[in-house]
């Protein structure tokens, strides 16, 4: 399956780093940022922009599917670590991914005021940049 071995390469990249490190997972890119937080301890915490974690019925991709559900195993096992380690940045309306499917139990949510799956990245990356380094920064207890 070609995502697997997407997924392996990223895993591999990462393990050549040096030091803790923070990632930030766009769209799609959310699952294989949480999935690659489970199998690289180098890597401290995520941060994940408009990211499904519930599979679409009205836009099935088998894909992005198959990477949801390792994802959603991947937080089960993560169990009581999510909300220190994981936040998730959602639209206000994303016509992509709905506030309903990036707002998964157990992991830290912040509601960006942005219309739209790109306008709401292009938001969380430049806009609320700061949110962003400060979540990386901040021990939370």
């Amino acid at each position: 399956m070609p995502l697997k071995k997407a997924q392996e390469r990223l895993n591999a990249y990462i393990k050549n780093l040096d030091g803790p490190l923070y990632v930030i997972g766009v769209s799609a890119g959310g699952t294989a940022a949480i999935n690659a937080l489970a199998g690289n301890p180098n890597i401290t915490k995520v941060v994940t922009v408009c990211t499904p974690y519930t599979p679409s019925p009205h836009r099935p991709n088998k894909l992005i599917a198959h990477s949801i559900r390792h994802t959603r195993q991947t937080l089960a096992a993560m169990s009581g670590k999510t909300k220190t380690t994981i936040l998730s940045l959602y639209a206000l309306y994303d016509q992509v991914v709905p506030a309903a499917h990036n707002r998964p139990p157990g992991i830290r949510v912040k509601r960006l005021l942005a219309v739209g799956h790109g306008p709401a990245i292009a938001t969380a990356l430049f806009l609320y940049s700061w949110s962003i380094r400060s979540f990386f920064v901040r021990q939370i207890r």
